[in-house]
C-alpha cells in the first residue's frame, strides 16, 4: 500500500507516538518525512493540544555532524 503512494523500502518516514501526554490527556504524535538529505516535512500534535507543521533544513558542518534548524 505504501509503495503505491511513493514510499519505497527506504526509511523516509518516521513516526513517534505517546512520548508525552497533552493537557487533555491524549498522547502526543510527531512525524518526519525526509524529502532528501537536507530537507524534511515535519508535523506534530503537542502537549498543548496544538497541531504544528513545518519544514526542517539540516545543515552539515565540515566534519559531517548534522546541525538541525527548524
Amino acid at each position: 500500500m505504501f509503495q503505491d503512494l511513493g514510499f519505497s523500502g527506504e526509511s523516509r518516514l518516521e513516526i513517534s507516538a505517546g512520548e508525552h501526554v497533552s493537557e487533555q490527556g491524549r498522547e502526543t504524535y510527531e512525524f518526519e518525512y525526509k524529502l532528501g538529505k537536507k530537507w524534511s516535512l515535519v508535523g506534530e500534535y503537542d502537549e498543548f493540544d496544538a497541531y504544528n507543521a513545518g519544514v526542517k533544513w539540516r545543515v552539515y558542518t565540515q566534519e559531517g555532524a548534522p546541525l538541525e534548524k527548524k
